[in-house]
């Protein structure tokens, strides 16, 4: 009886095929490297000078005759979402630029962390239904938003990592990163600063007084009575404007019927708010509960405040043309 003994070499080399295709059924691998010991052990026997190929070339080889996917495909596919990530970070990382980016955003996590707490709080406000800008104003919501920003932070640094911590940060991080870009939107369309209302004041022609604005005029003729479809303008023909409030209020005294101000249509087309006094029209609130107004509704007039105010005076006379005479004058002439 003879007896092969298989050299360490070829032993290790067929060891780490078998390994490069251990992803496949454990009865295709059999199939494919069955008798590999002993056709390498015969080779390597006629020419001690043979060098054995790569493990995995030779592996990938056996794959493809056999109509198998290579292996970087397989492996690529059944990478869990982590080794996904931990294999971008050492690809992006094998690059001076690539490791630059990545001790910068080391550097800048803390940062991330404080942020992630702030749109937390920003999104509770937003929720909350308080209106205004998602920042907060009282002192309970920057309570709120302190509390939050230390949890953020100490979550972060904790020391228990295991896979429910990993998940579960991944997680909270992919919704923040979502979350973001709609509350800075947010921010940025309710936030306005107080040179912005002054400008606005000012550039739009809307009419103040003592510093409140005007929301309706009322005009009275000569005589006293309340007369309507004024239009007024200013020194230089620009159309004075009202700051009409655009909110619900009630038509009658029981409220049973809401509207709010409107402006006025003009014979070329056009929309104007310098028409007075400003008329009404009818809101209701649509589907979702927000007021607006009642399409094809009538205009309603607004009750002026006075029903009457008292009568301008006539002109007075115009002076004399006659020149007067002097002082001196007039007393010789007595």
């Amino acid at each position: 009886m003879t007896t092969t003994t298989v050299p360490a070499q070829i032993a290790d080399f067929a060891h780490r095929v078998r390994a490069a295709l251990s992803d496949l059924p454990a009865e295709e691998v059999d199939e494919l490297t069955d008798g590999l010991e002993a056709d390498l052990t015969e080779s390597f026997a006629e020419d001690l000078r043979r060098e054995l190929p790569d493990p995995a070339a030779y592996a990938d080889e056996l794959r493809t005759a056999a109509g198998f996917p290579r292996a970087e495909e397989t492996t690529r596919r059944r990478l869990s979402p982590a080794e996904a990530w931990t294999d971008l970070v050492s690809r992006v990382g094998g690059s001076p630029a690539g490791s630059a980016v990545l001790d910068f955003l080391e550097a800048v996590r803390p940062v991330w962390w404080v942020l992630r707490g702030l749109v937390v709080a920003g999104w509770l406000i937003i929720l909350s239904g308080r209106g205004g800008a998602p920042v907060p104003g009282t002192a309970g919501e920057w309570t709120l938003t302190v509390l939050l920003v230390v949890a953020s932070v100490q979550w972060s640094r904790a020391r228990s990592r295991g896979t429910w911590w990993r998940r579960a940060l991944v997680g909270a991080n992919l919704v923040t990163a979502l979350a973001f870009f709609p509350l800075v939107g947010e921010v940025a369309s309710q936030t306005v600063s107080w040179d912005e209302i002054d400008a606005a004041d000012y550039s739009t022609g809307s009419l103040v007084l003592d510093g409140e604005p005007v929301t309706n005029v009322f005009a009275y003729d000569a005589q006293g009575n309340p007369i309507q479809d004024v239009q007024l303008f200013d020194q230089d023909g620009d159309p004075l404007t009202a700051e009409a409030p655009q909110y619900s209020d009630c038509l009658d005294a029981d409220c049973t019927t809401s509207g709010a101000l409107t402006s006025r249509a003009l014979e070329n087309g056009r929309v104007a708010w310098n028409v007075f006094p400003l008329r009404s029209v009818e809101w209701a609130p649509d589907e979702w509960g927000v007021e607006s107004p009642v399409v094809g509704a009538p205009t309603r007039a607004v009750e002026p405040p006075l029903l009457k105010v008292p009568a301008v005076a006539p002109l007075a006379p115009a002076p004399s043309a006659e020149p007067m005479a002097p002082p001196e004058v007039a007393q010789n002439n007595r």
